[in-house]
């Protein structure tokens, strides 16, 4: 694996503006084609999910957005992702079914399954899958992928359940489909990250 490209910001803010300004360009990149980009839950993306809301983007009914992880609650828990960035498709003028979501009401292995086969659906039919945003957790794990076991029953899948170490039930995206992703962006916020960024910037494959 080729070395990955390290860029530093001097603050979040600036970050948030850098991350928000990529999304609009893959967004709007070529409205004659079927663009998707996956996006990164958890609480550091939010703050360039806002900034996006409020840009004006002229997006094609054709574009696609996903996440790269889910966990299995309600939409109003503060848990959540896509029931913390839902205002994304509205701000954006995006029709309901432009933003591909897990089905959090099913039990996992349903709910990995059902999500699997709407990213082969998404691949199959052709999709550039041009961006996809990930965080990095001060542990090292990325996604909803928190052990070699995860790893192992994700082979040859493009989704799959998992425990999180919180007890939450999750669906994660897999190596295997993340390998499909023209451009991954890891978006990594705080000094308890930096060692692992570090470490993954000179050694992607440790």
């Amino acid at each position: 694996m080729s070395k990955i490209e390290q860029r530093r910001f001097d603050s979040a803010a600036s970050l948030n503006e850098a991350v928000a300004s990529l999304l609009k360009y893959h967004l709007e990149r070529d409205l004659a084609e079927s663009t998707a980009v996956m996006l990164s839950g958890g609480k550091t993306p939010l703050a360039a999910y806002r900034i996006l809301s409020g840009m004006a983007c002229v997006i094609s009914p054709g574009a696609r957005i996903f996440l790269s992880d889910e966990r299995l609650v309600p939409d109003s828990s503060p848990d959540s992702n896509f029931g913390n960035m839902r205002f994304v498709p509205g701000a954006l003028g995006m029709e309901e079914n432009q933003f591909l979501r897990v089905k959090t009401d099913l039990a996992p292995e349903q709910a990995a399954r059902a999500y699997n086969a709407a990213l082969r659906s998404l691949v199959n039919g052709g999709a550039s899958l041009s961006l996809g945003l990930l965080g990095l957790g001060a542990d090292g794990h990325t996604a909803s992928l928190f052990s070699s076991g995860d790893l192992d029953r994700a082979r040859g899948r493009y989704a799959i359940a998992v425990a999180g170490p919180d007890g939450l039930r999750r669906v994660s995206v897999t190596p295997d489909f993340l390998a499909k992703i023209h451009q991954v962006v890891f978006v990594v916020s705080g000094a308890d990250k930096r060692g692992v960024a570090d470490k993954l910037s000179s050694d992607p494959g440790s």
